[in-house]
């Protein structure tokens, strides 16, 4: 105790002995401390408010996965704690009188934000993956018993009886004969697809087809166009692509099923025609606003003289307004211009009755010939109609004019699946699959002998399974694939064997997901042995076609592939000779005269999966 009091008195000595030193230097005056140097306030309030943006982030992140933290519970929480390590960070920051204490509880809020967000994604993995394994359980049933009889073909039974095959489709999406649940497939060159509900067209508003199953309410032609009841509807986007193929998606949802039709084709655009060609005497019928297309040789004197068809119009020229392009028609929306092209005897050397111009980028010059000749315009400026004799001649040889995109591409091959997806009353989703292809020209040619191969693409839907350690194996992923298609025909003729002749087979490889990844190195549909004949394509014309792989009994089945599924298809597009005419003479027997494609469609069965679609392959 001593000892403190002493050293107490010590230190007050001390002090006292330096309060006599003063500033002037003469021992006597008081010590004055230097002011603190000033904060950096444009530092201090940035280090507070990147804490700030810190904690918001973290609290973002946990509130994103707030919905799905069932799926990983040990990783939420674990978010929430680096949350609130975030949240105190961010106060003690704010807090902060100094640069240094804001910039350290920053970076503590930085560092927290940061684990916080790793954990967050943790949840968002593990709620995808168990949505993809949701996703896989449910649709799996449907790739792998396409028909919904409980039977899966090759897996349930070695032999399954005459009656089943894994193609049978009068259970599936759009596979009932009823014509209102047909669908039909109108593709436009270019790929341009239009799903018409029943495959009539005739039941429908006449320019249903013509705009992508869009009707006008009111028929006044001015209000936007709606969707037709109950038709599909082409979706924004691209499915996964298929080299040589253009793909789209069409949609429609009626109650609580959603049907999903996800089409490809070759179709090429429209080519060009010459304008005596497109615009051929006689041809009056299939073109809209025309009454009349007559030759003319009489246009143009010695080498200046050509022929060219002259197109007279009809009054209504609504449907070809676009076409019709000239400056002296350019009078005004809702405009009936007279007066203007009769022609004045008076000025010889003016035809008030000629204007130049184009039609369908055809230049030339369209010539009241007769009567009193007027034009109107639409609520757009465009000619919609003409009064009195309108023609148009083109102003050189018509050979030398092309016709811009007129000519569809008459030789494509379209290809797809038709996902059906019905909500279940507790809110389930209960998968039907489909797949279906087509061809604009099914091969009605002769004269085949030799092989030919094909090559292409093949797409549809698959579902994979994956074992755990006692050998169970349980669906895990599932969506579009895209593959590879391969076949090789085997016609008539001394060269093809003879228990080769007639005959088709082939292999789906490749198996890729909808991001480009290869779902399973070892996954291959063969497709074994079919023979081809004369008879029904799927499409109902009389082709020729793969028929049936063998026969129980008095019934034909599909030709088989990898896993004791099935496949079918039909040959498409006759080649033609240097003339333009299809090859169709039995006595030039040769393999150039073999269909220039084939579509079909298959299923297939692995240990560890299922997958089912359809293909599209052209000769090589």
């Amino acid at each position: 105790m001593r000892s403190r009091k002493l050293a107490w008195f010590l230190m007050l000595g001390l002090l006292i002995a330096l309060a006599g030193c003063g500033s002037d230097g003469n021992g006597g005056g008081t010590t004055v401390m230097p002011d603190p140097p000033p904060v950096d306030m444009d530092a201090l309030n940035a280090a507070k408010a990147a804490a700030m943006t810190a904690y918001n982030e973290a609290k973002q992140a946990v509130a994103d996965v707030e919905a799905h933290k069932s799926a990983d519970m040990d990783s939420y929480n674990m978010a929430v704690a680096k949350r609130n390590d975030a949240e105190a960070a961010n106060d003690k920051a704010q807090e902060a009188e100094t640069v240094a204490d804001a910039e350290k509880y920053r970076d503590m809020a930085r560092t927290a934000n940061m684990d916080a967000m790793t954990y967050a994604g943790m949840v968002t993995t593990a709620a995808g993956t168990a949505a993809d394994r949701a996703m896989a359980a449910a649709i799996a049933p449907a790739i792998a018993d396409p028909d919904g009889d409980g039977v899966i073909v090759g897996v349930d039974q070695a032999t399954p009886p005459a009656s089943q095959t894994a193609l049978r489709k009068d259970d599936r999406p759009g596979g009932s004969a009823t014509p209102a649940e047909r669908v039909t497939f109108m593709v436009a060159a270019g790929g341009a697809v239009t799903v018409d509900l029943d495959g009539t067209g005739g039941t429908e508003p006449t320019d249903t087809l013509d705009k992508n199953d869009m009707i006008d309410d009111d028929n006044d032609g001015q209000t936007p166009m709606v969707p037709l009841k109950n038709q599909f509807q082409k979706q924004d986007g691209e499915p996964a692509a298929l080299e040589g193929f253009t793909g789209s998606v069409h949609e429609r949802t009626m109650e609580k099923v959603t049907d999903t039709l996800t089409v490809y084709t070759n179709a090429e655009d429209n080519a060009d025609q010459a304008y005596q060609m497109y615009y051929e005497r006689g041809d009056v019928a299939a073109r809209d606003g025309i009454t009349s297309i007559a030759d003319n040789s009489d246009i143009g004197t010695g080498d200046d003289a050509y022929m060219a068809n002259v197109i007279t119009f009809s009054d209504d020229v609504s449907d070809i307004s676009d076409e019709i392009v000239a400056t002296r028609f350019r009078v005004g929306n809702d405009i009936t211009a007279s007066g203007a092209f009769t022609d004045d005897a008076d000025t010889e050397d003016v035809k008030e009755n000629e204007v130049t111009g184009s039609f369908n980028g055809i230049p030339g010059t369209y010539i009241c010939t007769a009567g009193n000749c007027t034009i109107g315009t639409d609520e757009n400026g465009r000619v919609d109609t003409f009064t009195g004799t309108w023609t148009f001649t083109p102003t050189e040889a018509g050979s030398k004019m092309m016709v811009q995109d007129v000519i569809p591409d008459a030789d494509f091959l379209t290809f797809g699946y038709w996902l059906q997806a019905t909500e279940q009353d507790d809110g389930s989703m209960k998968y039907g699959i489909n797949s279906f292809y087509a061809g604009a020209q099914p091969f009605t040619g002769t004269g085949v002998e030799g092989t030919a191969e094909y090559s292409g693409k093949a797409t549809g839907l698959y579902a994979r399974k994956t074992f755990n350690d006692k050998g169970v194996g349980t669906p895990t992923s599932s969506g579009q694939f895209t593959a590879d298609a391969n076949l090789m025909a085997y016609f008539g003729g001394g060269d093809v064997a003879v228990n080769l002749q007639n005959s088709i087979t082939g292999t789906v490889s490749n198996f890729m997901d909808d991001s480009g990844n290869m779902i399973d190195d070892d996954w291959s549909v063969k497709l074994n042995r079919a023979a081809i004949s004369s008879g029904a394509d799927p499409a109902g014309a009389t082709t020729l076609i793969i028929a049936a792989g063998d026969t129980v009994g008095t019934t034909a089945r599909p030709a088989t592939t990898t896993g004791g599924g099935s496949w079918q298809g039909a040959f498409y597009g006759n080649p033609m000779n240097a003339d333009g005419a299809i090859v169709n003479d039995p006595s030039t027997l040769a393999a150039e005269n073999a269909p220039t494609g084939v579509a079909g469609e298959f299923n297939g069965h692995f240990s560890n999966g299922h997958v089912i679609g359809a293909f599209g392959a052209t000769k090589k």
